[in-house]
This record gives C-alpha cells, sequence and structure tokens, in this order.
C-alpha cells in the first residue's frame, strides 16, 4: 500500500488482486461482453472501441470475493441494491483490442440547477 496523501487520505493499493483472479474474473465476464455504447444512444460509438459488461454484485463466487475484498480494503458498500439507504454500482469490466481508447464523453443528461 503506498500513501499518496493525509488529508484527504488517499491511497494506492498495488497487487489487489493476483493473475489467478484475473484469470477467474475474465472467464465469468468474457462471455458477457458487448460493444462499448453511449448510453441511451440507439449507435455504437467510433470513440468507444472496448467490449464492457456490468456484473452483478451476486451470482458469482469470483464477484462476491472482489465485493469483500474492496469492503473490506475501503470501508465502502458494495451492495447494488438499495439496502439501508448504502449501495454503489455494479462492477465494470472492460476489453480494449490492440489500440483501443475511450474517448472522455459523457453518458447521462447534464444536472440542470437553477440559480436564484
Amino acid at each position: 500500500m503506498e500513501l499518496h496523501n493525509l488529508e484527504p487520505k488517499i491511497v494506492e493499493i498495488h497487487q489487489f488482486v493476483d493473475d489467478q483472479f484475473i484469470q477467474k474474473l475474465s472467464h465469468v465476464a468474457m462471455p458477457l461482453m458487448s460493444n462499448a455504447d453511449i448510453q441511451n444512444a440507439q449507435f455504437f460509438s467510433d470513440e468507444r472501441t472496448s467490449n464492457i459488461v456490468w456484473l452483478p454484485t451476486s451470482g458469482a463466487d469470483v464477484i462476491s470475493f472482489l465485493n469483500k475484498r474492496i469492503q473490506l480494503a475501503t470501508g465502502l458498500a458494495t451492495n447494488s441494491l438499495h439496502e439501508d439507504d448504502v449501495w454503489s454500482e455494479t462492477a465494470q469490466v472492460a476489453a480494449y483490442s490492440f489500440g483501443g481508447h475511450l474517448e472522455p464523453c459523457v453518458d447521462c443528461e447534464p444536472v440542470r440547477k437553477t440559480i436564484r
């Protein structure tokens, strides 16, 4: 673990998972992957050249293991269902082909605030 800043506390955890875990995660994720798209769009984008999948927090031992490890290391909730007013997004796995890239973009409608 490498400490980058005390306030706010920012740490970098090296080798959070090992190569064997990555192989297991790939085995679960690869068959479910599809081309990355822009949310709420009816097309695929040239700006995104990856395949992705959002993995639910339950259903696979490998995901349960990862969520538990994240929870222990960070103290953050890893359940994707709204439970006790605490929840998180599901894990995303992305695979890029040679030369693959992701250009910055906004996938959601901007929040419109009224300033008075």
